[in-house]
């Protein structure tokens, strides 16, 4: 189902799937200092000295471990070829993810890309809302064909809620959203904001509940009531 289908079920990137940094140095935080009073070493938290203390881990192999975070299982680890399958045995039970830790860690990254999104667009593009509430800014103008009702368009798209937290993005699948303008396939905010666009043209929507997903909210991602905001690029529009 389209992942933008106001009554179908949200097709969501793995909140896992993204990437992320994390500190390596500086003191540990406090799940990290319990866990290495049991032993236990976290493979996404861990700093190059605390990997260190691992069976078989020198430096250079604490260093590409860090390099390839994030994790999502332990598992990873070896999938990623980071860790020879013979060392990682040898040392699988002194090794933890605090899966709450990297979601956190994955959710402030995410935050933090939005607002350096938001920072790069210029003040003399202007907001314009219309009568339904809907929000546009025009990040790049078109100069290719318009929409029109009944085109097939083909978009790439990232979206985000108010708070940064991004819920999904073609860009991240490789592969643009294709769907016939007019026709109820995507939210109503969707449609009337593509509608005035043309091919080559990049547009920031930011669309109230009432043109989203309202008071039911889609998924996991995305609760009730929420404000969407989306940086859409038309590809192609069609009759």
């Amino acid at each position: 189902m389209r992942c933008l289908h106001t009554l179908g079920a949200a097709a969501w990137l793995l909140f896992l799937g993204g990437t992320a940094s994390f500190s390596q140095e500086g003191g540990a935080p406090p799940q990290l200092k319990a866990e290495a009073a049991q032993g236990l070493v976290d493979l996404n938290l861990a700093s190059k000295a605390q990997l260190m203390t691992l069976p078989g881990f020198d430096e250079a192999l604490a260093q590409k471990v860090i390099d390839g975070r994030p994790y999502a299982s332990k598992s990873q680890i070896i999938k990623k070829e980071v860790v020879p399958s013979d060392i990682f045995y040898k040392v699988m039970d002194r090794t933890t993810i605090d899966m709450k830790a990297l979601a956190a860690s994955l959710k402030a990254k995410e935050q933090s890309s939005f607002q350096e999104e938001t920072a790069k667009i210029p003040a003399s593009v202007k907001k314009i809302k219309t009568r339904s509430g809907l929000i546009y800014q025009d990040l790049v103008v078109g100069t290719g064909r318009g929409v029109l009702s009944d085109h097939k368009v083909r978009v790439d798209y990232t979206g985000w809620l108010k708070d940064g937290t991004k819920f999904d993005s073609s860009l991240d699948r490789g592969k643009p959203i294709v769907f016939t303008v007019g026709r109820g396939e995507v939210i109503r905010g969707w449609e009337e904001g593509i509608l005035t666009m043309k091919v080559g043209g990049k547009r920031r929507l930011t669309i109230p509940p009432a043109l989203g997903y309202g008071k039911k909210g889609a998924g996991s991602k995305i609760p009730p009531d929420s404000t969407l905001i989306f940086d859409i690029e038309l590809l192609d529009a069609q009759p």
